[in-house]
């Protein structure tokens, strides 16, 4: 849904995307086959509130990234704007201080 306009006018250079998957443990093939075409480098097989948090803050095995987009229930709405706002919190605190420690030097 958003990997062409971000490959090609946001510039990303990787696209990761998260599904869950069916009661086999598989993804389908036309979910499989359409990340494809349109440019995803890696799929992990993980959905819902979980799945975002594991790409805001990374796991073991899913790196954490940079932006989330996409469609989602309630609950991955939910779970995105609240790892926004804990990254941006955690951003702005850390620029603080770095701020802070920059005028204590000069």
């Amino acid at each position: 849904m958003n990997v062409v306009p971000a490959k090609t006018a946001g510039g990303v250079k990787e696209i990761i995307m998260i599904t869950p998957p069916n009661k086999d443990g598989n993804i389908k093939d036309s979910i499989l086959a359409a990340a494809h075409i349109s440019g995803v480098d890696k799929i992990y097989k993980v959905g819902g509130a979980q799945g975002i948090g594991a790409l805001a803050f990374g796991t073991e095995s899913i790196p954490k990234v940079d932006k989330i987009t996409g469609p989602g229930n309630i609950y991955v709405t939910i779970a995105k704007k609240t790892t926004f706002w804990i990254r941006r919190y955690r951003y702005a605190s850390r620029t603080k201080r770095n701020f802070n420690n920059c005028r204590q030097m000069g």
